[in-house]
Parts: C-alpha cells; sequence; structure tokens
C-alpha cells in the first residue's frame, strides 16, 4: 500500500485475480483498516516464500521437529504477528511474537479406542477449523449422508485438500462462528432442542478429522512435553523477533507497499507502575509477595470475615501413596487450617464418601488417579452432598514425591488450605473501590461448552462480588445455543441481581477481546451507569520485556503500556505475572479494554482497582493468577462444569459452584 496523489492505492489478494488494477482508497480510511492491510501485506509476501500462515501465526513447513518417531506430530517455530495503532504513540506498530505452532496427522479413524474416547478437540486435517467431539456415529446412514454433504461442501468453499472415506462419521459442534454460520447456510448445521435450549451439531467422517493439537491431546497421543522446550526466554524472544523483522523491513507485494521504520523494539515509558494491593483485617496494605507468602498467614493476614470451623475427611484411593503421607498431609493441612483461621479444625481418614457425609465433615480431601473422568465425577458427587470437594491427582504428587527435587509436604498443604478455608466462607483481604463504584455489583462472567443431552450448549458461571471483595454469590449456570445468545441472557440475569442488591451499577468483567455491539446494546438499554472490562491473555499483542544490565528480563508486576485512552475509554497491556523465579520463561501481558458509562470514574482508576482484584487470588502456591477474582473464579468454574456435564451429564447448580 502506498498514498499517490493524496489517495491511499492498496490491492487486495482477491482483487489480483479479478480486477487487475489497484484499488483506491480514500484518506479517511481508518487507522485499524490500515493496520490490516499491513498486516496482510507481510502474510500475503510470506506465503509467496512457502510459509503457511494460520489464523493467528505464521510459520515456515519446511522446517520442524518430529515429535512422535511416524512423524505424525510435528512442532514447528513461528510467529504471532499483527499491526496496531497506538494512539497515544502517534504510530503504528508490529507486533512480533516468536512462539511454536503444532500440527497432527493422525486421523481419528487412525487412533485406538482408548485414545479416541479421551480425544475431546478435534480439527479438520489441513485446516485450522475446529469442533467439540460429541460422540462417534458407525451405522446411521443419514449421518453418513449429512458427512459427505458437509466435507463437500467444505471442499468447494474452502478448499479443503481431504479425500476421506466414509464408513464412521463423528458427530461434531463447530467451535468458529464462521463455520457455525457456513454450514448453516447451507442447512449443514443440524438443530434440536435439549433441556430447554437448542443444540447445534453436524456430522463429518473421522477419516477428514485429527485431534486438536492441544498440550492435553498432545499427551494423550504420547508426547513427552519435558523433552521439548516449550517456552522461550526474553532474551531468546528478543533475538528471534529482531531476526525476523529484518526479512520484512520492506515489502511490496500485490499491489501493497510496506516499510518498516525500525525494526528496534519501541521503547515505552510509564509515569507510574499500578501495583497491585488490598488491605488486612487492621487495614495493613499488602501486595502480591505477601499473598503467597507462607510466613504472613495468621500473623499480617488474619480473617476479617468468619466461615465455618473445617473438620476435613481424607480419602486416600491411589495405591501409590502411602498411609503415612496421607497422615502427614492431613496434620499439616490441620495445623495450616488453625492457624489462618485462628479456630479449630481436623482432619481425619474414612473409608468413603457416604461416611464423610454420615458423620458431619464439611470437606472432604480425595486422593485419587490423574484421569479427568474420576475428578469430575468425584468433585460432583462431593459437592451434591453438601461437602467441600479438593480433589489431589496421586499420580502426580507421587512423582514429586519421588522426583529429585525437593518437596516438602507441609507446603504442598499451604494453598489446599487456603482454597478448602475460602470456600468455607473465610475471607481475608479486602479491596477499596474507586469514588463511584462503592455500591456496584461486580460480576466476572466466563463461557464454555456444556454437553447437554446429546448435544451441545454454551454456559457461563456468573461470579458476584461486593465492590470490597468480601461478600461473594453465585448464579446458576446459563445456557444457550450460541454466544451472542449466552451474553445476551447473561446480561439480562445480571439486571435481576442488581435490582435485588437496590444498585444501578454494574461492574462487568468479561475474559475475551471485546465486549460485543449487542451486549453494549443491552447494558445501554438496562442500566444507567456501568463498566466493562473485556481481560484476556488470548490476543495478538508481543510481550511486553525490560532491558536490565544489557539483558532483556520480565516486566515488573503493574507495569503497562497505553494503547488508547480517553475520558470513558482505555486500552492496555498490562504485567501482571511474577516469573522471578522462572527466568527462562517469559509473561504474556493482559490486554484489557475499558469503558465506562454514566461514571466520572476515570479509565486508569479501574485499571488499577482491577489489578487489585488479583490479590484475592490466594489459592496459589508460589504466583497468584494474574487476571482479576472474578474471572480467576469463573474460569476455574467454567472447567469444572465442562467436564462435570461432559462425564455425569448434569448441571450443577449455583449453590454448588459455591463449594466446587
Amino acid at each position: 500500500m502506498q498514498r499517490e496523489g493524496g489517495r491511499l492505492v492498496v490491492k487486495t489478494p482477491s482483487a489480483v485475480e479479478s480486477l487487475g488494477e489497484p484499488i483506491n482508497i480514500q484518506n479517511s480510511i481508518d487507522s485499524y483498516t490500515l493496520a490490516q492491510l499491513a498486516n496482510s501485506a507481510i502474510r500475503i509476501k510470506l506465503r509467496q516464500e512457502g510459509w503457511k500462515t494460520s489464523p493467528i501465526k505464521v510459520f515456515n513447513a519446511e522446517i520442524y521437529n518430529k515429535l512422535l518417531e511416524d512423524d505424525s506430530i510435528r512442532q514447528y517455530n513461528a510467529y504471532k504477528l499483527s499491526m496496531h495503532y497506538f494512539e497515544n504513540l502517534g504510530c503504528y506498530i508490529l507486533s512480533v511474537d516468536p512462539t511454536s505452532k503444532y500440527e497432527t496427522f493422525i486421523t481419528l479413524s487412525n487412533l485406538s479406542e482408548d485414545v479416541l474416547a479421551s480425544i475431546k478437540r478435534v480439527k479438520l486435517c489441513g485446516e485450522y477449523y475446529s469442533f467439540e467431539l460429541i460422540g462417534i456415529e458407525e451405522n446411521s446412514h443419514e449421518a453418513k449422508q449429512l458427512a459427505r454433504k458437509t466435507l463437500e461442501s467444505l471442499r468447494s468453499k474452502l478448499r479443503v485438500p481431504i479425500s476421506a472415506a466414509e464408513e464412521i462419521v463423528a458427530k461434531v459442534y463447530p467451535l468458529s462462528k464462521q463455520l457455525r454460520d457456513f454450514l448453516m447456510h447451507y442447512n449443514l448445521l443440524l438443530k434440536e432442542p435439549q433441556a430447554g435450549i437448542n443444540v447445534y451439531y453436524t456430522y463429518i467422517s473421522t477419516d477428514a478429522l485429527c485431534p486438536l493439537p492441544s498440550v492435553e491431546n498432545l499427551k494423550k497421543l504420547g508426547v513427552d512435553l519435558s523433552e521439548h522446550r516449550m517456552w522461550k526466554s526474553p532474551n531468546q524472544r528478543y533475538q528471534e523477533a529482531i531476526d525476523f523483522a529484518k526479512n520484512i523491513e520492506v515489502i511490496e507485494t500485490e499491489g501493497l507497499k510496506l516499510e518498516l521504520v525500525t525494526t528496534e523494539p519501541v521503547r515505552v515509558e510509564t509515569q507510574d507502575v499500578l501495583r497491585p494491593q488490598a488491605q488486612t483485617s487492621n487495614n495493613t496494605t499488602i501486595k502480591l509477595d505477601d499473598v503467597v507468602d507462607r510466613s504472613a498467614w495468621g500473623y499480617i493476614i488474619t480473617p476479617i470475615r468468619n466461615g465455618s470451623n473445617l473438620r476435613v475427611a481424607l480419602i486416600n484411593d491411589n495405591g501409590k501413596i502411602k498411609e503415612n503421607i496421607v497422615t502427614l498431609l492431613g496434620q499439616h493441612v490441620a495445623e495450616w487450617l488453625k492457624m489462618i483461621t485462628n479456630t479449630s479444625a481436623s482432619t481425619e481418614m474414612v473409608d468413603g464418601i457416604e461416611e464423610a457425609k454420615d458423620d458431619n465433615f464439611n470437606a472432604l480431601i480425595y486422593i485419587g488417579h490423574g484421569d479427568e473422568q474420576t475428578y469430575a465425577k468425584i468433585e460432583y458427587k462431593v459437592a451434591t452432598l453438601g461437602l467441600i470437594p479438593q480433589f489431589i491427582d496421586g499420580d502426580r504428587l507421587y512423582e514429586r514425591l519421588t522426583s529429585k527435587k525437593p518437596f516438602r509436604v507441609e507446603n504442598y498443604a499451604f494453598p489446599i488450605a487456603k482454597s478448602l478455608a475460602f470456600r468455607a466462607g473465610w475471607r481475608y483481604l479486602s479491596l477499596t473501590p474507586p469514588p463511584g463504584l462503592e455500591d456496584a455489583v461486580i460480576a466476572g462472567i466466563d463461557r464454555t461448552y456444556a454437553h447437554v443431552g446429546n448435544g451441545i450448549g454454551v454456559g457461563i458461571v456468573p461470579v458476584l462480588m461486593s465492590p470490597d471483595g468480601l461478600d461473594i454469590g453465585y448464579l446458576d449456570p446459563i445456557l444457550g445455543g450460541g454466544e451472542e445468545e449466552i451474553m445476551v441472557n447473561a446480561t439480562s440475569r445480571l439486571r435481576e441481581q442488581l435490582n435485588r442488591f437496590n444498585s444501578d451499577t454494574l461492574v462487568l468483567l468479561v475474559n475475551r477481546t471485546h465486549i460485543p455491539k449487542e451486549i453494549e446494546e443491552i447494558l445501554e438499554k438496562n442500566f444507567h451507569s456501568y463498566v466493562t472490562a473485556s481481560v484476556t491473555k488470548t490476543h495478538s499483542y508481543s510481550r511486553l520485556l525490560r532491558k536490565q544490565e544489557g539483558m532483556y528480563v520480565n516486566p515488573w508486576v503493574g507495569d503497562y503500556i497505553v494503547i488508547k485512552e480517553d475520558d470513558t475509554t482505555g486500552s492496555y497491556l498490562v504485567s501482571t505475572s511474577d516469573l522471578r523465579k522462572s527466568w527462562d520463561r517469559t509473561i504474556t501481558p493482559l490486554l484489557i479494554h475499558i469503558k465506562i458509562q454514566g461514571l466520572k470514574v476515570k479509565p486508569r482508576t479501574v485499571l488499577k482497582y482491577l489489578l487489585d482484584m488479583q490479590t484475592l487470588n490466594i489459592e496459589g502456591a508460589y504466583f497468584p493468577a494474574s487476571v482479576p477474582w472474578p474471572l480467576y473464579r469463573a474460569d476455574k468454574l467454567c472447567k469444572k462444569l465442562y467436564n462435570i456435564t461432559l462425564y455425569t451429564r448434569q448441571l450443577p447448580s449455583g449453590k454448588m459452584l459455591e463449594i466446587l
């Protein structure tokens, strides 16, 4: 792209084939579109040089590591690329984030029954469209017929290079809205009422599907990930990004022209650093380091609000873990509980879950095997009895006990005790909300896929919190047929909650890159004042690095970059993780978009308040979770909701979510 005679001249890839002449776009083109065109120029050039491009990453398909001897799984060096306009800097910045790309080349039809039964997510072989795997259909003529039509449509419209048999087909739910819309347009997406909602699915041949190359699936396919480095140090990341950028300094391809002014990282100075903090029972200010400091608990950090005294049952269902270890674990859990609650607590071995209920225990630690099915079923069963469940993967515990690295059961018991106490109602830290948000309702919502009947629905877990962080509430999971529909349903339910709390101000935290227009319209219609914050680690921006004594290292917690900011909106990249004990890894920053309606509070003040919510993440053993607590809790419960509905086909209530 280039400006000629006061006009921006652009030729798109499709125009190259059909028009033969450049497209003239007026100077009024917006910065977002211009950034996307620049990004396209880079991708076109790389494709011309033989590189592959996925929706997020680019990689050289000729250079890879074999993760299995049969070459069915490969690891590529890849880059996340994106161009963004930073309003506060007044320039476009190319984000180059070196990473890895994994590909699977083994179809579902070639997997053993045991492995196939454990696979949840799959993808079209040779494509990037992914699905939730619902089941396998072997004898249905109608399913095979639909699978044939679906594959033919995908071949013609998406140019999928697949030649598949159709003896066995998979029932799947497309995870991409674009693909769902495509299939629906051609009447290839079936709709079926289940539990009061419509669930959608289609069929595709198992010969056309490969396991999605997620970390979970790679392990199930036999990859020993400990033998393959999956992260990069700050210095390595910097050098790889620089080397890559030097090869694309000047691009002129298919009518698009691009020139990088500099390939050196942009240096950004921040005037203030937003360190997360909270207050203890005696109004002492504490920071993130204190939350994971064992010596602070019971002394500096003491209960602000009391919960239930804990009587904890222990069940050992893993033969690798000896009785003396279970006894020692129980003793340390009880000691930590007594210290951090300043009240009585006890642990005791029992033979079964029903015995724990009958003997009036109110929590249960279950040491089992690490498969997800056992974990989900045990947690659901324990929670239905009103007991706080704590499942321990005994296989992983055994590995830690027998490893050469130092391991202390006392330290292992510490986060378990904190988690049990929190779910029993104990509260330790309070927040100071900004002026204007003292009477707000804070809501964190995350979405997952819920298995409903014989199909898939979208489920949302709403977590409610008072502005000081001391009052916590849970709504029943909200189900729907699609992402936008479910977000609308959830927003409507939150209006009901504000009426119950006699509040007119909502602070809505969502785990996604943006708040959809449909949600904005509902918020404007139903709320006099509100704040929305979209918070996510899954975005196209690169890591933030800090230079120290000539070396690149991770930034401090609270370091941030302003992308754009005015009186009512703000977009920020924020470092929220502390990896000082792991210098060989780099931090993924949070992307936080804030919008304020009907309030005088400033976006950066809201940003500080969101970071303060990190201090409520008390369950970590070494580092607090990197997202604000309402979203951390919603994300954790969404994972539990997914597994519980997958393996039990039951939907836990809001009352159960309180103790899960």
